[in-house]
């Protein structure tokens, strides 16, 4: 776990993440919050399995796969 948290950012959750993902539409929601407070923090990607509902959103989503060839 030591590892895990030397390597990724622990994204919170603001208020505003909540209103910017309500406005979002998104079919998930969510995914929107995800989406949205990733934004926020100015993150490159959300790894995910679930591509279809980041499409509209405002933060790139990629496999944990694809992650692995990034970072690889």
């Amino acid at each position: 776990m030591e590892d895990v948290l030397n390597m990724f950012e622990i994204a919170d959750t603001t208020a505003m993440d909540i209103y910017s993902a309500h406005a979002s539409k998104a079919p998930d929601f969510e995914d929107a919050v995800i989406a949205a407070a990733a934004a926020r923090m100015g993150l490159t990607y959300v790894i995910t399995r679930n591509l279809d509902d980041f499409k509209s959103l405002p933060v790139k989503a990629i496999t944990p796969q694809e992650f692995l060839k990034v970072i690889g």
